[in-house]
């Protein structure tokens, strides 16, 4: 379940507060004051309207607020699983990936475009929730704006401030990924997809990766593995069964990608989503 919270942190000058991580990911928007967060081994002081994403099992903690002002943040924790029943499931996915395969820290720095429409758009998840509890429908659309803006500025910067993307090869490409989106518990090649976008492979790779920034491959890696956490969550099925009806050989390269793609192994998925379920029926 998407969390949202708001927090106020005070002067911890006195106070050294633990290293920790989290199996979730969690963005942190500065919405006054400022602090020092550390962030593996590397200090970044934060300001307000700074925004911050920690991925899962990064290590970090906040070292100093400024006593002058009180530091308020609102933080976002969620994990993939929180999207399946969303739509934006397989943006979610593709939005986050490049994140994990960098390594990199995301700070977003204050006053730039991205950072003034993120912290709007954490506000109305915050509003949202207040509201309607635990209906996940409109705050993970809110979200995965959130990833997609993230994202942009991942892109802009590593970009050295150029959009490089040529749209020109676009409806190309989309006709490809239809078919993906059709036919991706089935056998696809390689060979099939550039036929379809009209390209050789190589240039098929090349302009697939620019606007989805993964590779066919992995895309369809996301759409199956996708696909294997609803039916973890719904059906009865073994995970071996799960595994081949999505498109696996094996079960031992479908716990690897599942893995390495949600951050849980395939057994931890369905019993952290017992224990949601059980904790639910206990609560109404």
């Amino acid at each position: 379940m998407i969390k949202v919270s708001y927090v106020e942190e005070i002067d911890r000058s006195w106070q050294v507060s633990l290293h920790h991580s989290h199996i979730y990911d969690e963005i942190n928007f500065i919405v006054s004051g400022r602090g020092k967060y550390i962030v593996k081994d590397k200090e970044y002081e934060v300001n307000a309207g700074d925004v911050f994403l920690f991925l899962q099992n990064t290590v970090h903690r906040l070292v100093w607020v400024d006593s002058a002002e009180k530091m308020k943040i609102i933080k976002v924790h969620f994990v993939s699983s929180d999207l399946i029943n969303s739509r934006d499931m397989d943006l979610y996915l593709l939005l986050v990936e490049p994140f994990y395969q960098s390594g990199a820290d995301v700070k977003i720095p204050a006053h730039t475009p991205e950072a003034d429409v993120l912290l709007d758009l954490a506000k109305s998840m915050l509003r949202i929730k207040a509201q309607y509890g635990n209906d996940n429908t409109a705050v993970a659309y809110l979200l995965s704006s959130c990833l997609a803006e993230l994202r942009n500025f991942y892109d802009v910067k590593r970009n050295c401030g150029l959009n490089l993307i040529d749209l020109k090869n676009y409806d190309s490409i989309f006709s490809a990924v239809c078919y993906i989106n059709e036919h991706y518990l089935e056998d696809i090649s390689l060979d099939l997809l550039a036929d379809i976008a009209n390209m050789s492979k190589n240039s098929f790779i090349y302009h697939f990766k620019q606007y989805f920034g993964v590779t066919p491959y992995n895309y369809v890696l996301v759409k199956r593995i996708g696909k294997a956490v609803s039916l973890l969550r719904e059906s009865k099925d073994s995970i071996t069964k799960i595994a081949f009806s999505c498109g696996f050989n094996s079960t031992a390269a479908f716990n690897r990608q599942f893995l390495k793609i949600t951050g849980f192994s395939p057994s931890q998925m369905i019993k952290n989503y017992r224990v949601i379920n059980t904790a639910e029926d206990v609560t109404t």
